[in-house]
C-alpha cells in the first residue's frame, strides 16, 4: 500500500469525529459495514483522490471513475489503530454498536477537507432496492448541518432518519430500502461549483434517490439536478412540483381520517390546528388547513416566516391565525397538533401536558425516541392520554412519491400523477392501521411497525 502523507485536520472538525483520524491519515473516505451474517462490524478507510476539479464532475469523470491511480486502502485492523492513536477508539466502538442496535447496513463518508465539507450516508436497508432494476437502491432525505454541530448528535438523527425512510418505504410497499444523507458544511451557494459537484458525486456514490430537507435550498437542488445528478429531486423546476407540497397533501389525507375517528367527520372545519414549523411542508399544510376553514396556531423560530403567513392570510379575509413560541406550541390547547419541522419535539415529559386530541406529524421522528421500542412506548403514553397518533412514516410519503414519479417518468410526470398515487396509498394504509389497532386494542403505530417489519423481513 502506498505511503500516505499526513494532513492537518480542519480546525472546525470536532475531536469526537469519524473524519478526524481519517483526514489525519491523508484519507478521503471511510466505511463502517454491518455484517450480521458474520456477526461483526468492519471498518475501513481510503484515499480515493488528490487534487481534483469537482466542477468537472459528470464531464471528466463520474461516480465510478478511478480518481487516483494510487488508491490507498486501509483495512479494519489498521483503521482501528488510527482511532486508537487519536484517542477515539471508544467513540468508534460506540458508533459501531449503534449501527448494530439500529439494524443499519452501513455508514460511509467522504470529505472535501479544503472546503470544510463532509458527507455522511447511512443505509438502513437496501435489499428491496437491489431487486428494483433501477440505479437507486434506497430512498432518503439529505440534510445540511453547520460544522459546529456535534457529530454524535448528527449521527443519532441520521440513524433515526434512515430507519424512518426504510419503514416509510415498507409502509406503502415501495421497491426501495431506506437511507439518510447528511452534509456537514457551511451554507452552500449555488455558484460554488466545487462543492455542488462534490455533493452530486457523493449522492451518486450512495445509490440513493434523495430529496432536500433542513439546510438545503431548492435553488441548490436545481443546480445539482441540472448540472450533475438526477438523484437529488424536489427542485423548483421539476414537472411534478415541489416535494413539500406533496408531503403536506399526503399528511392532510391522514389528518382528515383521524378527524373522522375522533370528531366524527373527516373535516378540519371549525377545529383549531397547531402547526410547528413553516418551511415548505408546514406552510403548505397551513394553506390546506385554512382553505378548509380551520383556525391555526403556528410557531416557527424564523419571525419572517410567521409574518409572511399572517400577511398572506389576514383576519380581514376571514382567517384565524395565532402565533406562539416554538417552546409552547406542543402543549398549547389545540384540537390537532402537526409537527412540521425538526424531530423529537414530543417527549415523555411533554406528553402529560399536551392538550391536543390528534397528533399527525409531517416531519420525521416527531417523538423523541431512541429506537423503535422507545417510540412504541411513547405511542402507548399518547394513547393513554387520549391522543390519536400514527407514526408519521405511514403518511408523510408525498415527497418521496413525487421524487420517484419524477425519476421514473421524467418530464411526462405531473402533480396530478403524484396526488393519484397518494390517494391510492395513504388513506388505505391509515384506515387499515386504525381499524386493526382498534380491533386489537393496540396503537396504530404498533400495527404499522408490525406490517413494515414483515415487509422488510420477507425479502
Amino acid at each position: 500500500m502506498p505511503k500516505m502523507q499526513s494532513t492537518n485536520v480542519n480546525s472546525c472538525i470536532s475531536r469526537a469525529s469519524l473524519f478526524g483520524p481519517i483526514l489525519d491519515a491523508g484519507c478521503t473516505s471511510f466505511r463502517i459495514q454491518n455484517r450480521p451474517w458474520k456477526g461483526d462490524v468492519v471498518v475501513s478507510c481510503s484515499r480515493e483522490w488528490g487534487d481534483l476539479n469537482w466542477d468537472r464532475y459528470m464531464h471528466d469523470f463520474c461516480s465510478y471513475s478511478v480518481l487516483d491511480p494510487e488508491v490507498a486502502l486501509i483495512g479494519h485492523e489498521e483503521t482501528g489503530k488510527l482511532f486508537e492513536r487519536a484517542g477515539l477508539a471508544e467513540y468508534l466502538n460506540r458508533v459501531c454498536a449503534d449501527v448494530v442496535e439500529h439494524g443499519l447496513e452501513l455508514v460511509e463518508g467522504w470529505a472535501l477537507a479544503e472546503c470544510d465539507v463532509r458527507f455522511l450516508h447511512v443505509a438502513h436497508s437496501s435489499w428491496r432496492g437491489a431487486r428494483n432494476r433501477l440505479y437507486p437502491l434506497t430512498i432518503g432525505a439529505t440534510r445540511r448541518y453547520d460544522p459546529e454541530r456535534d457529530e454524535a448528535e448528527v449521527l443519532r438523527e441520521a440513524f433515526r432518519m434512515a430507519r424512518a425512510m426504510a419503514f416509510k418505504s415498507a409502509a406503502i410497499r415501495l421497491p426501495f430500502g431506506g437511507s439518510a444523507n447528511v452534509v456537514v458544511a457551511p451554507p452552500i451557494g449555488t455558484d460554488d461549483e466545487e462543492v455542488t459537484g462534490f455533493l452530486a458525486y457523493a449522492i451518486d456514490r450512495t445509490r440513493s434517490l434523495s430529496g432536500p430537507e433542513l439546510g438545503l435550498t431548492l435553488d441548490l437542488v436545481d443546480v445539482v439536478n441540472s448540472r450533475y445528478s438526477p438523484n437529488l429531486r424536489g427542485s423548483t423546476s421539476g414537472s411534478v412540483g415541489l416535494g413539500g407540497t406533496h408531503t403536506a397533501y399526503s399528511t392532510m389525507q391522514a389528518l382528515r381520517i383521524a378527524c373522522g375517528r375522533v370528531f366524527g367527520r373527516e373535516s378540519v372545519a371549525g377545529l383549531t390546528v397547531g402547526v410547528m414549523g413553516l418551511g415548505s411542508v408546514g406552510r403548505a399544510i397551513c394553506e390546506l388547513l385554512l382553505a378548509e376553514g380551520a383556525a391555526l396556531v403556528v410557531a416557527d423560530a424564523r419571525d419572517e416566516a410567521v409574518r409572511a403567513l399572517l400577511s398572506d392570510y389576514p383576519p380581514a379575509r376571514g382567517h384565524s391565525i395565532q402565533s406562539v413560541s416554538p417552546f409552547d406550541i406542543v402543549c398549547w390547547p389545540v384540537d390537532i397538533l402537526v409537527p412540521a419541522a425538526v424531530g423529537g419535539v414530543v417527549t415523555e415529559a411533554t406528553i402529560p401536558e399536551m392538550k391536543c386530541r390528534i397528533l399527525v406529524g409531517s416531519a420525521n421522528n416527531a417523538l423523541a425516541a431512541t429506537d423503535d421500542e422507545d417510540e412504541l412506548r411513547l405511542a402507548d403514553l399518547l394513547q393513554a392520554r387520549g391522543i390519536l397518533y400514527q407514526v408519521e412514516w405511514v403518511h408523510n410519503v408525498g415527497g418521496i412519491l413525487s421524487a420517484i414519479e419524477g425519476y421514473t417518468s421524467g418530464d411526462t410526470a405531473t402533480p396530478d400523477d403524484v396526488r393519484r398515487r397518494i390517494d391510492e396509498l395513504v388513506p388505505a394504509a391509515t384506515h387499515r392501521n386504525f381499524d386493526e389497532a382498534e380491533k386489537r386494542g393496540v396503537t396504530p403505530s404498533a400495527v404499522a411497525y408490525e406490517r413494515a417489519r414483515e415487509w422488510l423481513l420477507s425479502v
